[in-house]
């Protein structure tokens, strides 16, 4: 093989594999690290105040929105799992997100937020396809979900453009 094939050849796997790991820029990853901890504060809010923390959650000039950022609350109850307990859509609360499907897809991705919840860790990532508010377009949504403690409610917020996986790496 010729001298100029061979660096082509090696330009290329090394593009490849530059390109092709799972990496975030700093931005990103300052914004995911926002995703947990205003999961976590939400959390202890909850935890703290009860419902009567749920005006605070939705508050457009607090700290738990800003844009298409939000947290949400959902009940973990045996006949009510899966339903908005508080959503910074008021039309929302009391709709039950077992039924949200990805578009294009018959996958339920709301039942992965409870299977989270209702697991030991209590806390995780899960991913999926939505429509991003932004740009009118789907995208991937990456989204932390935290059960409050001592309590049957979960809170979740998410992050478009990122993958679960580069989610969790971002954190490491």
């Amino acid at each position: 093989m010729k001298t100029g094939n061979l660096i082509g050849v090696f330009f290329a796997v090394l593009m490849f594999v530059v390109f092709s790991q799972n990496t975030v820029s700093g931005d990103s990853k300052d914004d995911i690290q926002a995703v947990v901890t205003r999961v976590e504060k939400a959390v202890a809010l909850i935890q703290a105040e009860g419902e009567t923390a749920y005006p605070k959650l939705v508050d457009p000039n607090g700290e738990f929105v800003g844009g298409s950022d939000y947290v949400f609350v959902f009940s973990l109850k045996e006949a009510e799992k899966g339903v908005l307990t508080c959503h910074v859509k008021e039309g929302m609360v009391g709709k039950s997100l077992m039924g949200f499907k990805e578009p294009g897809t018959n996958r339920k991705f709301a039942q992965d937020f409870v299977i989270i919840a209702e697991s030991p860790e209590g806390k995780g990532w899960t991913e999926y396809k939505w429509s991003r508010p932004d740009i009118r377009e789907i995208d991937t949504k990456a989204t932390y979900i935290m059960k409050v403690p001592g309590k049957e409610l979960a809170v979740g917020s998410g992050i478009y453009g990122v993958t679960k996986d580069e989610a969790i790496a971002a954190l490491k």
